[in-house]
């Protein structure tokens, strides 16, 4: 995706439970440039164009409130995700006179990318009932395929992370990262306020940072700077493997780690997943020489200086 991206959220309350704030919050949340309420560092907008350096720009067309036909404790009370899919077919029918769905076909090619349910109140029971997740559809409406969905709580304050991680599977189908600690929003939460940024591989793949292959017969001085070029060395005895790095400072998006420096990851397109203990598709090649991240889906805590290839600590990756 690229340019203006439009996403559909849609607002949902109850007879036992009301929404803690309003629709022109949501819509201030996710759309407003420079947002600051709630605590917020920025809108969800403003995540997406400061990742992207303003490459994609990611904007929610909100609806509702709308009342669902059952209090909320039919559908939290039951076993997995049958009662949400409910509530979802009810909603979709119910707006369909006043949304057009095809504007949130970004591509043009007959499917939405993401539809976004917020529900009033909190969680609920994980795994179960309306407990946040994501899901698909095939339903037709407005000469498009409804295909993908994704289904909050609102709790008592928005917040940026659960919001950015789905549209991360959604718009731009990043998977979960198990086992590279904080250093991408598709791993662990570092922050719901301040969200840490997206990792350096993913943005090269998009296009919104520029990417620089090394070889072995590269002999140059270079410099790596915060959201600037990125390096990479693939592996000439091995197409899929390869390792790249950055520059990562404990600032703006990155203010919740530990530390400052090069950042190495290594990636093997011949192992699938990233699901610890390893061996990981992508993975954090620590500084310091050990595996926690990769042998630990929540790794605790999930950054470290000695992470980080940095002067007055280790400075050299040998391969």
């Amino acid at each position: 995706p690229s340019g203006v991206v439009n996403g559909l959220t849609i607002l949902l309350d109850f007879s036992d439970q009301s929404a803690a704030y309003t629709k022109a919050d949501v819509d201030a949340w996710l759309n407003q440039k420079g947002f600051n309420g709630f605590g917020l560092k920025g809108s969800v907008r403003d995540y997406f164009l400061g990742q992207s350096q303003g490459k994609v720009d990611y904007q929610n067309e909100v609806h509702g409130f709308h009342r669902a036909s059952k209090p909320k404790s039919y559908y939290q009370d039951a076993d997995g995700y049958g009662r949400a899919q409910e509530l979802l077919d009810e909603v979709l029918a119910a707006l369909d006179a006043e949304i057009d769905y095809s504007k949130f076909d970004n591509d043009g090619d007959g499917k939405t990318e993401a539809i976004s349910l917020l529900y009033a109140g909190g969680e609920g029971t994980f795994g179960k009932g309306l407990w946040p997740h994501a899901g698909g559809t095939n339903q037709q409406r407005d000469g498009v395929r409804l295909s993908r969905y994704m289904m909050t709580a609102m709790n008592s304050k928005p917040t940026n992370y659960v919001f950015a991680h789905a549209r991360g599977h959604l718009e731009f189908g990043w998977p979960d990262l198990y086992g590279v600690g904080d250093y991408c929003i598709m791993a662990n939460l570092g922050s719901d306020t301040n969200p840490a940024g997206i990792n350096d591989m993913f943005r090269a793949d998009q296009g919104w940072i520029d990417l620089v292959d090394i070889e072995a017969s590269t002999n140059a001085r270079l410099s790596a700077t915060p959201d600037g070029v990125v390096y990479r060395y693939l592996n000439p005895a091995r197409p899929t493997e390869y390792f790249l790095w950055s520059n990562l400072q404990d600032q703006a998006e990155w203010v919740s780690i530990d530390g400052g420096g090069l950042l190495v990851w290594h990636f093997d397109q011949s192992i699938r997943g990233n699901n610890p203990p390893e061996p990981l598709q992508l993975a954090v090649v620590q500084a310091g020489g050990g595996r926690k991240l990769a042998a630990t889906t929540w790794p605790s805590p999930g950054s470290d200086s000695e992470d980080l290839f940095a002067k007055g600590g280790k400075s050299e990756l040998g391969l």
